[in-house]
Parts: structure tokens; C-alpha cells; sequence
């Protein structure tokens, strides 16, 4: 797919500042192999490959970053770097999803609920550390 959409809010696109009040920048979204972006692009990208198993365990999928480069060595670019990635992604999620559940209203419900689960997850979990998300071993 490769349609053009400008995220523009709270899971789905605005960087915001680290105390979370005012947007610093947004997200232009496209996919494909070679996506043509509106704003013109500089230097080599920065990038995370994610990657998904099954497993023999019932209703347990193992996945995560297999390997990333960011850009910059700077703390705040960094943090933009991450906030454009996780825009890319969840819309790239967004789209498959609804397409997988025939589009429409209800769809986008439940990939907004699929995400919105495990936000809440880290919110309940936010003092335990490292974070036992997603461990099929619980």
C-alpha cells in the first residue's frame, strides 16, 4: 500500500514533548518497498525489523526487534527517531488489521482495542522491572 496519511494523534502520530503538552513534530506515513513521502527525505533512514513466531504453546505467539539503527546519538532525536517508527508501525497494524476484519467501524474498534490493551498493560505494570509483558509463561 502505498497511500499517503499524516498521523496525528496520541497512539497513532504526534511527537510530543517529554512532558507530553505540546506536538513537536508529526508523522508522514506511507509503506511499500519504495514509498514516495510529500517531505522530502535526508540521509540514510533509521529503522527497527520486527519479526513474529508461532510457538507450540496454545494462544502464544513470540515476536520482537530483531535489530535497529537509529540515526542519531542524541538523547531527544532519538526519542523523535522511536515516535516516527511507532507511528509507522501502528498504522501499518491499523491497516492490516482492519483489512483483516473486513474493514468498517467495529474493525478500526478492535485494532484500536488491541493496542489500547497493552498501553493499559504497561500502565498496570508500571513499577515492575524489567516488564513481563507478553511472556506465554506466566
Amino acid at each position: 500500500m502505498n497511500r499517503r496519511a499524516f498521523v496525528r494523534l496520541g497512539a497513532i502520530g504526534l511527537v510530543t514533548s517529554a512532558n507530553g503538552t505540546h506536538a513537536e513534530a508529526a508523522t508522514e506515513v506511507k509503506h511499500g518497498e519504495r514509498p514516495k513521502f510529500v517531505a522530502k527525505t535526508t540521509g540514510s533512514p533509521f529503522w527497527c525489523n520486527v519479526v513474529g513466531h508461532y510457538t507450540t504453546t496454545a494462544d502464544c505467539a513470540a515476536a520482537g526487534v530483531t535489530k535497529h539503527r537509529f540515526k542519531s546519538k542524541d538523547h531527544r532525536q532519538i526519542r523523535a527517531e522511536l515516535l516516527a517508527l511507532r507511528s509507522g508501525f501502528l498504522e501499518w497494524f491499523r491497516e492490516e488489521y482492519e483489512k483483516n476484519e473486513g474493514g468498517g467501524p467495529q474493525a478500526r474498534r478492535g485494532a484500536i482495542a488491541a493496542v489500547r490493551g497493552l498501553a493499559d498493560q504497561w500502565e498496570r505494570f508500571i513499577d515492575v522491572h524489567p516488564l513481563p509483558l507478553g511472556s506465554c509463561a506466566r
